[in-house]
């Protein structure tokens, strides 16, 4: 039987794993951001929305790694969600197929960014190649994303439409506004790829902040 002192034992070494797993990956977020800025930089071909898609790709793989820890390993789980209560395993259990998946779809994303990123200063037949690629790569991670959807419990599901929700209105505002800047003779233009970016940054602030507003960070 565990008995409290245990439980509040455990509970500090959840807390102490999670915040130095917090660290670390702060850490090298920061490292591997600052040493690639510094190299595309130094290279001068990439515009300001390959390097920002870079970074983002970088997060996204992160956060790979880590839901795939999650997935692979009980004592990372537990570290991660120290309110979770496991004692006989039966929550890991549950949620591995779910976080291998994710950690996959994230994987997956990264990778279209970096695609998309670099096939903006490639040549022709590489740039080809590249697009292939992100077809394929899109096409299965809609495929999972479809997958995983069936598999949410309802507070994901809500927080996932509340998220799009507010995401759409957001990026609606800004096309007409920017729509109607140029058709009224502005000279306002963006590149696909900033558009990109500006939309998976507006969708991860919107998916953060109503994971705050249900007390799920």
């Amino acid at each position: 039987m565990t008995t409290e002192q245990q439980v509040r034992s455990d509970a500090k070494t959840r807390k102490f794993t999670r915040t130095a797993l917090q660290m670390i990956v702060g850490g090298a977020f920061g490292f591997f951001s600052v040493l690639g800025v510094d190299r595309l930089v130094s290279v001068g071909n990439m515009s300001a929305a390959g390097i920002v898609a870079l970074g983002l790709a970088l997060f996204f793989g992160l956060v790979g790694v880590i839901v795939f820890a999650m997935a692979t390993n009980r004592k990372v789980f537990m570290a991660v969600q120290p309110e979770a209560e496991d004692d006989d395993g039966a929550d890991f259990e549950q949620m591995r197929s779910l976080l291998f998946w994710s950690a996959i779809c994230a994987f997956l994303y990264a990778a279209i960014l970096v695609l998309m990123a670099l096939a903006s200063i490639n040549d022709v037949g590489p740039q080809l190649m590249s697009f292939w690629s992100i077809c394929a790569l899109m096409l299965a991670q809609t495929a999972i994303s479809v997958m995983l959807w069936t598999k949410y419990d309802e507070l994901y599901r809500d927080i996932m439409k509340d998220s799009s929700a507010a995401t759409f209105a957001i990026v609606e505002f800004g096309l007409i506004i920017w729509a109607a800047a140029t058709i009224c003779g502005f000279d306002v233009a963006f590149d696909p790829l900033t558009v990109i970016v500006a939309i998976t940054g507006v969708n991860l602030a919107s998916q953060f902040w109503f994971c705050l507003r249900r007390g799920l960070t």
